[in-house]
């Protein structure tokens, strides 16, 4: 074993900014709102849907689900929020797992619940002439980030 590497395991693993890291990335997607603004706002493009009563109810379970699951990410991040580097403490990294695993089933549930709703949107969009709206994956970053 190297020298660097057993130093580096002396000094425990860097569970915290491993953390740190997917929470930033899975965080990204609570900002699944910003693609659709421009598309919300453009009257020309709203005139053209004919079923508003389903569009608008979609907008509103869109932006319901997205809240809540903005309070339940930052209450996670507060499980581990001011924490950074190395631990040696196995509480501690038994704490950072349960973090990722919910992170893990948050991302999981974002994708089951949130982009099944954004991609019925984006598709009334695009038959009225929208024009390509990125879809964002919070398992995708989960997995990125690890």
């Amino acid at each position: 074993m190297s020298k660097q590497r057993k130093r580096s395991q002396e000094k425990g693993q860097p569970v915290w900014d491993a953390l740190n890291g997917v929470s930033a990335a899975v965080g990204n997607c609570n900002s699944i709102l910003m693609p659709l603004t421009p598309y919300l706002q453009n009257q020309e493009l709203l005139d053209q849907i004919s079923d508003k009563p389903r569009f608008y109810r979609l907008v509103q379970t869109l932006d319901r689900d997205v809240r809540s699951m903005t309070d339940r990410f930052a209450a996670i991040q507060r499980q581990h929020a001011g924490r950074r580097g190395h631990t040696e403490h196995p509480d501690d990294v038994l704490l950072a797992i349960e973090i990722q695993e919910q992170y893990v089933e948050w991302a999981s549930q974002f994708d089951d619940v949130i982009v099944p709703v954004f991609m019925e949107l984006v598709e009334i969009l695009r038959a009225v002439g929208a024009g390509n709206i990125n879809v964002p994956s919070a398992t995708a970053a989960v997995q990125q980030a690890n």
